[in-house]
């Protein structure tokens, strides 16, 4: 059943093509992680209400109407590139899953071409800003100390510092293991979002186990207490509940004002810890795997350009070899 029609009854053909799209994203729910359902549902629903508008029938759709749609939400208001391929490749999915059912007769978003995506450049610390950082914490704000160290030192996404647990601590070994995340999801009808902890990561390769030093693992030690349990968080504030990673991100701008450091987000920290490896010569295959990202591609794109420092070196290097 799907809104209290079977999907045997439900004509999607002829239906509305808005109506269709969101009951699409509902039999989703259930096979992908909360924050995309809340995602895909936002962006359905402001699909559906274009469309629908117009009475666009799922079997009327043209790639024409399609692309109208692209710009009408680009003169509607200011939104880049990345926004509109977030529209497409829901519309793009939709239209894929009505054409292999036999719903319809081709993909019509197949037959345009895909919002070209901006590139991103990342915001990083330099060794020196990362220094100051930690001192400055270390000094006024110590109780976010363990969140910064988490995400500087292991490039930790804000969701992971907050998840992890000192179950994912092993002493033996002196290895931490990212394996679970705080997500916020929509919660209730009115909206109000909850936090949970989901052992659902972004991707398989973000699950990782990751080194750490004597320095390291004495300043984790220092954090247990007596009443410590393994399924406490290892980064808390006054409680035993995580901390929302809202409130995370919230705090540290304040504190880079405090310090009197360049304002960049919270998660740039963890671009900070990549360009300080690559900096320091660590191959990006290597800081691929310790950011835990799906692809070496994604490595490259993100940092390349602090790559490029690395070339130069390595052609200093050969020049004063062989000439």
């Amino acid at each position: 059943m799907l809104g209290g029609v079977s999907l045997e009854t439900y004509n999607w053909s002829s239906e509305l093509f808005g109506k269709s799209l969101v009951k699409y994203i509902q039999r989703t729910k259930h096979t992908v992680q909360p924050t995309s359902y809340d995602s895909y549902m936002k962006y359905g629903i402001k699909i559906a209400e274009y469309f629908d508008m117009y009475c666009i029938h799922t079997n009327e759709l043209t790639p024409e109407m399609i692309e109208d749609y692209y710009n009408y939400i680009r003169e509607k208001s200011p939104v880049t590139e990345n926004t509109v391929r977030h529209y497409h490749v829901l519309i793009y999915k939709f239209c894929r899953w009505l054409y292999k059912r036999g719903y319809r007769i081709d993909n019509p978003a197949d037959k345009i071409d895909k919002p070209k995506a901006e590139k991103y450049k990342a915001h990083y610390y330099s060794e020196e800003d990362a220094k100051k950082l930690i001192y400055c914490v270390k000094n006024k704000y110590p109780q976010y100390l363990t969140a910064i160290l988490l995400a500087l030192q292991f490039g930790l996404r804000r969701s992971e510092v907050c998840a992890l647990k000192f179950s994912d601590i092993d002493f033996t070994t002196n290895t931490l293991t990212v394996n679970g995340k705080i997500v916020k999801t929509k919660g209730n009808e009115r909206g109000k979002p909850i936090y949970i902890y989901s052992l659902k990561l972004k991707s398989s390769s973000s699950n990782r186990t990751l080194p750490f030093g004597e320095n390291f693992s004495n300043y984790l030690k220092s954090l247990i207490t007596k009443d410590t349990q393994p399924d406490d968080f290892v980064f808390t504030i006054g409680c035993k509940s995580f901390v929302k990673p809202d409130r995370l991100t919230y705090n540290f701008k304040n504190i880079l004002k405090q310090c009197n450091l360049p304002q960049i987000r919270f998660h740039d920290l963890r671009h900070s810890c990549a360009s300080i490896l690559i900096n320091n010569d660590i191959s990006m295959k290597i800081v691929q795997e310790w950011l835990g990202h799906s692809s070496f591609a994604t490595t490259a794109n993100l940092y390349g350009h602090v790559y490029y420092k690395s070339k130069l070196r390595c052609l200093d290097t050969l020049e004063k070899s062989i000439f």
